[in-house]
């Protein structure tokens, strides 16, 4: 899982923002546990992050209300949902 969250993240940087947006869709509209499996493991974490520092304000605003209700569950979801409240404030 390591090796593909690393290509994933580094896609990130690479692809238009039509793309990075249809990945987001595809990553957050999963089901409930497909999502809280992405938040809880360690490598696919790391793709969580990086969809937020690439997601467009409306894919951010989205990652915000698709994950507000799963982070309190979730071993470091204040420190995500801070990192969506930084990146909905620049």
């Amino acid at each position: 899982h390591k090796y593909a969250s690393t290509i994933i993240e580094k896609c990130f940087g690479l692809i238009t923002i039509e793309l990075q947006h249809e990945i987001v869709e595809e990553l957050f509209h999963a089901p409930d546990a497909d999502v809280l499996r992405l938040l809880t493991d360690s490598s696919a974490n790391y793709v969580v992050q990086a969809a937020i520092r690439a997601a467009s304000l409306r894919d951010c605003l989205m990652i915000n209300q698709r994950l507000s209700p799963l982070l309190p569950n979730v071993p470091f979801g204040k420190r995500i949902q801070q990192r969506i409240n930084r990146r909905l404030a620049q």
